[in-house]
């Protein structure tokens, strides 16, 4: 669901959740970053990326590894845009580096990466 810090407040102000919002069925988001203005890549565990567009889900990634779970950092490469549309991700055995207008994610570099969360 979109919503806006109040700086006064500090309470969060949504927007319309009817029009900016994700319903998710099951399971949960374990990780979201905002590529663009209404761009979404999420992760759910333990494998799946989505990216959801003005709200409504439109790929889902496959990691070409199904051991390379837990992907608890979503990074967009600096000047992201869709000239440039790659992001990078932690994943369990590896570090990624995704294409985000094909769908396509690759292994970066072949290392464990350690999060908070295990």
């Amino acid at each position: 669901m979109k919503a806006k810090l109040d700086a006064t407040s500090g309470k969060l102000i949504l927007s319309d959740p009817d029009t900016q919002s994700i319903k998710i069925k099951s399971g949960f988001v374990a990780s979201i970053v905002e590529l663009t203005e209404n761009t979404l890549l999420m992760h759910f565990p333990p494998t799946d990326l989505l990216i959801a567009r003005d709200w409504k889900v439109t790929n889902k990634i496959p990691d070409p590894d199904s051991g390379n779970i837990m992907k608890y950092q979503l990074l967009p490469i600096m000047d992201y845009d869709q000239s440039f549309p790659f992001a990078i991700l932690s994943g369990h055995k590896c570090v990624s580096i995704l294409n985000i207008e094909t769908s396509v994610m690759m292994p970066l570099i072949q290392t464990e990466v350690q999060t908070s969360f295990g």
